[in-house]
């Protein structure tokens, strides 16, 4: 278990606020990582008190990026920066409210030079809410 928290998210992701989805790290692995992210009123894609779909993908994407930027923090080397490709087998099975901590499973499916495939998963509250796969193309260091 680890504890990468709100205030050391940024370091590991180029995203800020209002963008911000993912509010620290709780587990990493060789394969996977588990981040939480609490759903607050003034987030940019909060309507009617429901974090909405887009909302739900930018958290898998960002966790996707803590999980990188952790790897990379480990590895003494800076956090790069990734940009969705694609979203396949998007499922949207609920919406979370204001209040709300979201925990989401990024799990690594495969990674070749600079494109990365990963599996992510949302829940609340042990409920599913979103699920989709990702392939991320890395920025290679200027």
């Amino acid at each position: 278990m680890i504890a990468i928290d709100r205030t050391q998210i940024e370091k590991l992701i180029p995203q800020r606020e209002p963008i911000l989805m993912v509010h620290g790290l709780k587990e990493h692995n060789e394969k996977e990582s588990l981040s939480f992210f609490m759903v607050e009123e003034n987030q940019l894609f909060v309507k009617n008190n429901l974090l909405q779909a887009p909302g739900l993908v930018e958290n898998i994407a960002q966790t996707a990026a803590a999980r990188a930027g952790y790897s990379s923090f480990l590895a003494n080397e800076n956090p790069k920066i990734g940009f969705i490709g694609a979203i396949t087998q998007l499922t949207i099975q609920e919406l979370p409210a204001v209040g709300s901590t979201i925990e989401t499973k990024v799990e690594e499916v495969t990674a070749f030079m600079n494109v990365c495939v990963v599996k992510g998963s949302s829940f609340c509250d042990g409920k599913p809410l979103a699920s989709c796969e990702m392939k991320i193309f890395i920025q290679e260091n200027a």
